[in-house]
Parts: structure tokens; C-alpha cells; sequence
């Protein structure tokens, strides 16, 4: 019956995205807004199965569609609300699909239709997720709720994985799928996967030639760890294809000051944090980077109270993912389940002479090409080239990013005794990967080459006479 049930599930999912996309106004070409609807509906119909429990209905695959029914008749009801009357996003024409594009896009159905077979065929293989989120997900799908015997088995104690306590959102999107009677329900992180092609490539595109495009997408694809990642569970490529989304939208707000693109990076920030709950540590400097440079706009603009628009965007940003980590910490686990993660926290204990080391050996994880790929190689040349020699600053935004990122995961490293280079960093590195690929698209050494393609092109067409007609 998952041939009927899964679709079906993935058809009310697609809505409850949309539906939130149409009241922010967000407006993409065809294949680009199913794409977005599809990444934004999988965490918000986890936060329905999560309501179902807090309020004590049985989750089944009744209640649980049901529950999706009524979400995306809710975000789809016609409305006249605030953000309605802010204008939709001017679309960028794309050119339709180029020659040049055809082995690209043959390349991403080849390593999609690859991981999705895996995602379907192969059982959880990772210890964290047999012995933490999809132990856990099982335990639901068989006893109707969360609060399942899974955590005063005898049996279990001590050996239960601590992955399900630090965020929800791949063990609740297991227990979706197990539902609807997938053997092992990885199958909506194929659909994740599949929606970030579709839309960061549509997105690269928009920046420059697609031939470039299709290369960065080739970079960014081929980081090995990163890919074996979308069809093995864990919570560490979702909280990356979120937080690089978080990152596409934080770029379209800072260059149009869209207020709808704000929120949708706010709630992309607080879907990484329901991922993996450790982002929380990068929201505070992003919104000081977000206070800051609102004030420059507020002050260009001439605006008196510059100082309090600054800091209620900062606020604003910073609450959303806030929300999200109080609502799964603070109200589930503490209130409800009375359940928390084991293990060692914050040192206490801090030789700030091993500070240096620290910042290297996060350096040092970079060069593992066999685990990385080169897409930081790239990243840093094109980095160089564009502030040396270009003086370029139009994406300097993403450059302050990835110095956010690269300090918070020092300090996490630095802080906290259960940190390791190999746990830890080694899969929460993946964050900088989208990051590095939107960089290079909005780089302005790639444009020049992309308009020198262009330029190329436009030459060749010129001396043929059967294409100039």
C-alpha cells in the first residue's frame, strides 16, 4: 500500500508548502515554487505530527493525514492578510534549456536516481539512527504516540543514542514515512534531496550562464560525505540544505529589503535549528549581522529611529529559530516527555592557549579531499580573487557567514567537552557547502566569465546565418 500512501503524503505536503509560500508572496517559476513548497511543507507537516502528540491524539496514518488536510486547507484558504499587500518578487527570466546543460542535468538524474534507490532499498545503516531517531520513529509507529516504552525499556538503557533529543525533524519524518508502510522510510529525504537540486540550480542559473551554474551544482554534489548523506538518515544534510535555503533568502532580502524573503530566512534558520538544535549557537551574531546592517539601510534612508529598526529585525530573526528550540527542549522534552540528552555539556574548564589549535584543526578538515571534495579549494581562490583584485562586495554578506559559521563551530570545538572533530564538525561542516556554492554564483569573477560565455555565444550566432534568421 506505500505505492498509494506515499504519494499521497507527499501531495499534502506540497500544499501545506505552498500555502505559506502564497501568504508570503514568494512567486518562482513553475518548477522552482513546487521545489520550495515541497522544502518548507516536509518541516512544517512535522510540526503537525508533533502537535497531534502534544494534544494526545493516537498518531496514525489517519490522524496524520487528516492533520495534513487540515494545515493545507488552513495556509490555502483565500486571505487577506499584512504581508498580501507587499508586491510579488519581480521574477528573473531564465533562458530555456541550453545544449551545454543537457550533460548536467543528465549527471543530477544519475546521482538522484542513485541515492533515491538506496534511500528505498538499503535499511538505516548508521548506529546513531538505529539506536536513536529511527528506533524511536518504530516505537511511534507501533504505540500510536512519541512517549512510547522506547525510553523505560530496561533493555535499552544506556544504549539509546542521544540524535533523537537534540532536534525532531528526521525522526518525525520517519514516522510519517514508516507509516504509510515504507520498510524503512528514508524516502522523504530523497524528495528533500531532489527539491534542493531543482531549485538551487534554478537559482544559480539566475545568477550566471548555465554552464557555470551546472559546474558549481558538479562541485557542490560531488562533496563524497556530503552526498552519501541523502539516502542515509541522520540529521546533518537537512539541517545544510536548510540552512544554505536560510542563506538564499537572507541574500534576497539584504539586496531588496523584501520583508517576506526576511521571514522565509528566519523560518529556514529555525527549520536547521529543528534539525540539528546546535545551529542555535550561529543565530545570535547572525542577528547582530542582521541589526547591523539594517541600521545602514535605516541611516541611508534617512529613517529616525534607526537604532529600533535594527534591533527589531535582529530580535525577529533570532526569535523564530529561538521558537523552534524552545518548543522541542523547553515544552516537549522538559514538559512533556521529561526525557533530555545524556552526556557532558559545557567544559567549564577553558585553556584559551589551545584557542589557535582549535581554529586549525577546523582549518585542517577543509584539505580532506576524499571526505570534502574541492569545493572549498574553489571557494577560497574565487574568495581571493574577488576581494584583492576585483574589490568585489557584492556578496560580502555570504563571506560574514561563513566567518559566523567558521567561529561558531571553533567555540562549539573549544566549549564543549562532547564536540569532537570526528562527530561533531565532520558532518556539521556540510553547512558551509551551500553557502560556498551560492558564494561563487554571486561572485563577481564568475560573472565576468559568464558574460564573456555570453558574449561568445552571441558571436557565433552572429556568423551563422541560419541561426542569425
Amino acid at each position: 500500500m506505500s505505492a498509494l500512501w506515499v504519494p499521497l503524503i507527499l501531495f499534502l505536503q506540497v500544499p501545506i508548502g505552498l500555502g505559506l509560500l502564497r501568504i508570503l508572496r514568494i512567486r518562482l517559476l513553475t518548477h522552482q515554487q513546487i521545489a520550495l513548497g515541497v522544502l518548507v511543507g516536509l518541516p512544517l507537516s512535522s510540526l503537525v505530527v508533533l502537535l497531534l502528540d502534544i494534544a494526545g491524539i493516537r498518531i496514525t496514518l489517519l490522524s496524520v493525514l487528516l492533520g495534513f488536510t487540515c494545515v493545507a486547507v488552513a495556509l490555502n484558504w483565500p486571505r487577506r492578510g499584512r504581508l498580501r499587500r507587499e508586491p510579488p518578487a519581480p521574477q528573473t527570466p531564465q533562458p530555456g534549456l541550453k545544449i551545454c546543460e543537457w550533460p548536467f542535468i543528465a549527471f543530477f538524474i544519475g546521482i538522484a536516481a542513485i541515492s533515491v534507490w538506496r534511500a528505498f532499498y538499503l535499511p538505516v545503516t548508521l548506529r546513531d539512527a538505529i539506536l536513536g531517531l529511527d528506533l524511536v520513529a518504530k516505537y511511534a509507529v507501533e504505540q500510536g504516540t512519541l512517549r512510547s516504552t522506547i525510553f523505560t525499556d530496561p533493555w535499552l538503557q544506556g544504549h539509546l543514542s542521544n540524535q533523537p533529543f537534540y532536534a525532531p525533524f528526521p525522526m518525525l519524518m520517519q514516522v510519517v514515512f514508516r507509516l504509510a508502510g515504507l520498510p524503512f522510510g528514508q524516502v522523504w529525504l530523497s524528495a528533500l534531496f531532489i527539491s534542493f537540486v531543482v531549485f538551487f540550480y534554478g537559482r544559480l542559473r539566475e545568477s550566471v550562464h548555465p554552464l557555470i551554474a551546472g559546474v558549481i551544482m558538479v562541485l557542490l554534489l560531488a562533496v563524497p560525505e556530503m552526498y552519501a548523506h541523502t539516502f542515509m538518515v541522520l540529521n546533518d544534510y537537512p539541517t545544510a540544505v536548510f540552512f544554505g535555503l536560510a542563506m538564499v533568502f537572507f541574500l534576497e532580502h539584504d539586496r531588496r529589503r523584501r520583508r517576506s524573503s526576511f521571514i522565509l530566512s528566519a523560518l529556514f534558520l529555525g527549520f536547521a535549528c529543528w534539525t540539528r538544535s546546535d545551529t542555535i549557537i550561529f543565530v545570535p551574531l547572525g542577528a547582530l549581522l542582521v541589526a547591523w546592517r539594517a541600521r545602514r539601510v535605516a541611516r541611508t534612508e534617512h529613517e529616525r529611529a534607526d537604532f529600533r529598526v535594527a534591533w527589531t529585525s535582529g530580535l525577529v530573526f533570532m526569535a523564530i529559530p529561538a521558537a523552534f528550540v524552545l518548543l522541542w527542549h523547553a515544552l516537549y522534552l522538559g514538559l512533556v516527555l521529561r526525557q533530555g540528552p545524556a552526556g557532558a555539556g559545557f567544559t567549564g574548564n577553558l585553556d584559551f592557549l589551545t584557542l589557535p589549535g582549535e581554529f586549525y584543526r577546523t582549518a585542517w578538515l577543509f584539505g580532506q579531499t576524499s571526505v570534502y571534495g574541492y569545493l572549498a579549494f574553489v571557494f577560497l581562490a574565487a574568495a581571493i580573487v574577488n576581494r584583492v583584485f576585483l574589490r568585489d562586495r557584492s556578496a560580502s554578506v555570504l563571506l560574514a557567514w561563513v566567518a559566523i559559521l567558521y567561529l561558531g563551530f571553533v567555540v562549539i570545538l573549544f566549549a564543549f567537552s562532547a564536540a569532537s572533530l570526528e562527530g561533531t564538525l565532520k558532518r556539521g561542516l556540510f553547512k558551509f557547502f551551500p553557502l560556498m556554492a551560492l558564494y561563487l554564483g554571486e561572485s563577481r569573477l564568475l560573472h565576468l566569465v559568464s558574460e564573456k560565455i555570453e558574449r561568445w555565444e552571441e558571436g557565433t550566432a552572429i556568423s551563422r546565418p541560419d541561426v542569425a534568421r
